[in-house]
């Protein structure tokens, strides 16, 4: 599916050979539909799906921003939130407290 993603976007080299989708940088935190704009709902149609279909193979990857100091890591079905900010860190907290996720504790 991932791959089919990737030819519809024009890229013809395999995913073995182009592992990485680069998204356009976007205001993911406008929460009003009626200020998105097209190209950036498709982005996020993409990038959530994606997540999602990483997810429930349990395949790794990885979700890097530019300018961030924040990562999501995907692994085998978990997902790990990495920062070198605190304050992301607790904001991370309270969403998968919120949505009551299960946490990893080794």
């Amino acid at each position: 599916m991932v791959s089919a993603a990737w030819r519809g976007l024009g890229e013809a080299r395999t995913l073995h050979d182009a592992p990485g989708l680069y998204l356009d940088e976007q205001d993911w935190n406008e929460q009003d539909q009626t200020e998105i704009l097209p190209s950036q709902a498709e982005a996020l149609g993409l990038l959530t799906g994606v997540a999602a279909i990483v997810m429930m193979t349990g395949s790794d990857g990885w979700l890097i921003s530019a300018g961030s100091a924040d990562r999501i890591e995907f692994w085998e079905g978990n997902f790990f939130f990495h920062s070198a900010d605190a304050t992301q860190i607790e904001r991370a907290n309270a969403i998968i407290d919120a949505f009551a996720c299960d946490r990893w504790n080794p």
